[in-house]
């Protein structure tokens, strides 16, 4: 008899993505253990094709599914629509999920899929496939929206969260393919990600929930049995969590750190976390357990801002915590967002002192920081009327396109000062131009001179030749990044540097 074949395809998001995308994993899993069979395409991957229009098509009628699954972004949706007009005259049926589907799936219907998968998806996605076996009705699958033969569009009760993460079997990365995310020895670690996690706790204004409005955590030895596995199918010994919230329940933290002693895993790893859950004590327990980096999210250091955000930090637990991550020995990497509506030039100043201030500690501060009013949060919902930006995401004219130009890529996103949501004044995109600046120097100079003065030259030419003949520009460039990063990190480690 022959397999129910599924191909899940990751919405475009206007940048790369560096990993293979966990949920598609976590989903294709599920599959698998039903008996299906499943790929992946990412066309974000940092080594995929260009056309990706073109390769995407290829790839689906290569594979000849029964049905296609998007993740989409709320970003580049517009892109993804496109896609899915490209693949609906192949007949096969489509279904999408992820946050923005979640929160809008009577839009996401109307542009050609077939069923909406609503929160999460590693459950439901078995039913949907017993659906289209000819096994259940749509009316019995909890957590969907979809059109009835009338047309009509119809929504399910939700389904429940998973409670009990343990439950999953480990994310199927096997699905990907490798080509499209690995070319040399420094890419191993693409494979590395893993979740600990879901949800948040906190309740910022610019960020949306979603499915994910309560805080779940796996427990710390299942978290030690999947790094087991990934540290023997792909050879990592380098791990990242892509949690929201890493340390958030401090004590499954400290479990998890003597478990990586007691099963000699010789790891390290990275992890994203708020500067309100952790102690001096459990950063340097985290170190001693292998923890080489924490990326905070700082937002801003403007008591205001972060009053109004809901941030749940001032400034003395920031400079508290980060004086704290310092003294363990851990690298810091940082996330500002600029650009709030009611922030003026001092603010952007005080931000951007503060950074310079405790540079030295900061080893990346993010780059794509221009705030964005996503739907579903209280961002958007105070000011889109205000600044007439209700529906952004469906304008043709926004341009959300994170790094067009290698410059942008490696410095800051100027398409986002220039094509602002909140119509930023003359004097508050050149405050953030000059924070773009200095990020990019930041984080690409390094206090390496020859790796400095490459990359100065690539910048300058870069921004030269997108001034000329900015579609040149993008075809010399687009897609060279990771090697030219891979090549002067080569180049700047030999011995005499």
């Amino acid at each position: 008899m022959k397999k129910f074949k599924v191909v899940f395809i990751q919405g475009l998001s206007g940048e790369r993505i560096d990993t293979p995308p966990t949920g598609l994993a976590y989903m294709a899993a599920m599959l698998e253990k039903k008996g299906c069979l499943v790929e992946a395409i990412v066309p974000n991957a940092p080594y995929f094709p260009k056309d990706y229009f073109k390769e995407v098509l290829k790839r689906v009628q290569s594979s000849s599914p029964d049905l296609i699954g998007v993740s989409m972004y709320t970003t580049n949706i517009l892109e993804t629509y496109k896609l899915i007009s490209l693949l609906k005259p192949l007949g096969i049926p489509i279904i999408a999920g992820g946050p923005h589907p979640s929160l809008l799936p009577e839009e996401v219907l109307s542009h050609g899929v077939d069923m909406v998968v609503v929160g999460e998806g590693e459950e439901t996605i078995v039913d949907v496939v017993d659906y289209y076996q000819g096994k259940l009705g749509a009316q019995d699958i909890l957590g969907i929206c979809y059109k009835d033969k009338k047309g009509k569009v119809q929504t399910t009760p939700p389904r429940p969260r998973i409670k009990d993460l343990d439950k999953l079997p480990f994310p199927a990365k096997h699905i990907y393919n490798n080509s499209d995310f690995i070319k040399n020895s420094t890419d191993d670690y693409r494979f590395g990600f893993i979740l600990g996690t879901r949800g948040c706790p906190a309740k910022c204004t610019y960020c949306f929930k979603g499915s994910f409005d309560t805080f779940t955590f796996r427990s710390p030895l299942n978290v030690i049995e999947e790094i087991k596995f990934v540290k023997q199918k792909y050879n990592v010994t380098h791990f990242n969590f892509i949690d929201d919230a890493f340390s958030s329940y401090r004590r499954n933290i400290t479990v998890f750190c003597d478990l990586v002693e007691e099963h000699n895993l010789n790891i390290t790893w990275n992890c994203i976390t708020r500067l309100s859950s952790v102690t001096e004590e459990l950063l340097f327990r985290m170190k001693r357990a292998g923890c080489q980096n924490i990326n905070y999210g700082i937002e801003s250091v403007n008591e205001q801002t972060l009053k109004r955000v809901r941030k749940g930090c001032n400034m003395d637990k920031i400079k508290q915590a980060l004086q704290w991550t310092t003294d363990a020995g851990l690298k810091i990497d940082v996330n500002f967002i600029w650009g709030f509506p009611w922030e003026d030039t001092n603010d952007i100043r005080n931000n951007l002192n503060f950074i310079k201030q405790w540079g030295s500690s900061f080893n990346n501060i993010m780059q794509s920081g221009i705030l964005i009013p996503f739907p579903g949060t209280q961002i958007y919902d105070e000011f889109k009327d205000e600044y007439n930006f209700e529906n952004w995401w469906l304008n043709e004219k926004v341009n959300y396109d994170y790094n067009p130009h290698l410059h942008q890529h490696i410095a800051f996103r100027d398409s986002l000062i220039e094509n602002s949501f909140f119509n930023y004044s003359s004097s508050i995109k050149r405050e953030l131009r000059k924070v773009a600046r200095f990020i990019g120097r930041h984080n690409n100079d390094g206090r390496n001179w020859l790796k400095r003065i490459l990359w100065a030259v690539v910048i300058w030419f870069s921004i030269l030749l997108s001034r000329i003949a900015p579609t040149i520009e993008i075809k010399v460039f687009q897609g060279l990044f990771y090697k030219m990063k891979y090549f002067f990190g080569r180049i700047t480690q030999l011995e005499f540097i």
